[in-house]
């Protein structure tokens, strides 16, 4: 998401991201040419950061049955003593050496200490690194393979596959480097995908217009089942496509054979992408359709939205038919009033009445033609609009 938003920015906003070196992630913002900031130079300070945390975390625990003794052989070096004081120095010490200065380490050792998860007599036998102390600590909680493989691991399944959020009913419904403990993503994919498919089909039996009417700006809600339709509308062709199995091949060629679940599909771009995806700012009616025609092969209902100085108005540029003969496009343009209320009409200002039909903006406005099969295809803008939309505004007060 955020390589996608930083076009669409203004050039004062600075994004600060933090990361481990995954090559996915650096993949993505490699276009960016993002400054990287070497925390080894720091590694004195962090190891003092660490050794800070966990003397002030564990201050107020007792150390009384710490075996120091043999916790100073195996790892710290430092010969033990009865006090307290020198106690708290050999733990701290021991959490230190074996966090291998990642702070998260000493943060996990320390809530399980302190939640009474892992006890101070157990310190010796801390591992080094973080992926082995993982690996201990799914070693005792998980001490049964079976009830793990069964119960556990599909449900880790979906949360690693999953590409965003999922309501916690869908989690309970769907429910080699890490031994017994592996988790297989592609079969997380696989069970999103047929949740996916089951959810669509069940829902659009009753309704066939289902998906297609979704209200993608009541999202942030909090309404879980509305959620789930984004959900599936976004995603399922995606984790099918990552799934093993031909069953789950014929699952993408259904939906993609689906007219109504690919316009939920060019819905809901529409409005993940916002202005950017169709409105061109002020050109002229000939710019326009040069615009149109460049999209090959020629397609009814490719359209753009533009702003027209001459009428200070909106218009809807669209391919309207394809000409027999030749094959080229035919086009037209429909006005787009702006009222004072801020709303949007396809009738002049002076001809509104109680029964006129009203759009908040131009998305709701593209929404309602794409469901009618007028507009159908988007010519997207290249260039960012946030400089042109804000000169506009000051200009003209188009209000979009």
């Amino acid at each position: 998401m955020l390589p996608a938003l930083v076009s669409r920015l203004p050039e004062w906003v600075r994004i600060v991201v933090l990361s481990r070196e995954d090559p996915p992630v650096l993949s993505k913002l490699h276009a960016f040419e993002p400054p990287d900031v070497i925390l080894d130079h720091f590694q004195l300070e962090n190891d003092q950061d660490i050794r800070r945390y966990v003397r002030h975390s564990l201050a107020k625990l007792p150390f009384s049955d710490v075996d120091f003794e043999k916790a100073s052989t195996q790892s710290t070096g430092v010969n033990p003593d009865n006090n307290c004081e020198f106690g708290m120095d050999q733990v701290v010490e021991l959490i230190a050496r074996r966090s291998e200065g990642l702070f998260l380490y000493a943060v996990n050792v320390v809530q399980a200490i302190t939640e009474g998860r892992l006890h101070l007599h157990e310190l010796a036998e801390l591992p080094v690194g973080m992926g082995a102390y993982l690996q201990q600590f799914f070693g005792s909680h998980f001490a049964d393979h079976e009830m793990y493989r069964n119960r556990v691991r599909p449900v880790l399944e979906v949360l690693c596959a999953a590409y965003e959020p999922l309501p916690l009913a869908t989690l309970v419904r769907d429910s080699s480097s890490s031994g017994a403990f592996f988790v297989d993503v592609a079969s997380g994919h696989e069970r999103l995908g047929h949740w996916a498919a089951r959810e669509y089909q069940a829902l659009t039996r009753s309704n066939a217009s289902e998906f297609v009417n979704l209200n993608y700006e009541l999202e942030a809600t909090g309404d879980e089942k509305l959620k789930a339709k984004i959900y599936i509308v976004r995603n399922a062709c995606n984790h099918l496509m990552q799934a093993p199995g031909e069953d789950c091949m014929q699952l993408v060629a259904a939906f993609a054979a689906d007219e109504k679940f690919q316009l939920a599909r060019r819905l809901l771009h529409v409005r993940a992408e916002g202005l950017q995806s169709f409105f061109h700012g002020d050109i002229s009616r000939e710019k326009a359709q040069e615009l149109l025609a460049r999209r090959q092969p020629h397609r009814v209902g490719s359209f753009l939205i533009r702003y027209t100085s001459r009428q200070r108005t909106y218009c809807a540029s669209f391919v309207a038919a394809i000409d027999d003969a030749t094959g080229a496009p035919k086009f037209r343009h429909n006005l787009i009033h702006h009222l004072e209320n801020g709303s949007y009409s396809t009738v002049p200002p002076a001809e509104v009445t109680e029964k006129t039909i009203l759009y908040p903006d131009l998305i709701s406005f593209v929404e309602q033609y794409q469901r009618k099969g007028v507009l159908t295809a988007p010519v997207a803008r290249d260039a960012p609009l946030n400089r042109e939309i804000s000169s506009n505004a000051d200009e003209s007060n188009p209000g979009q």
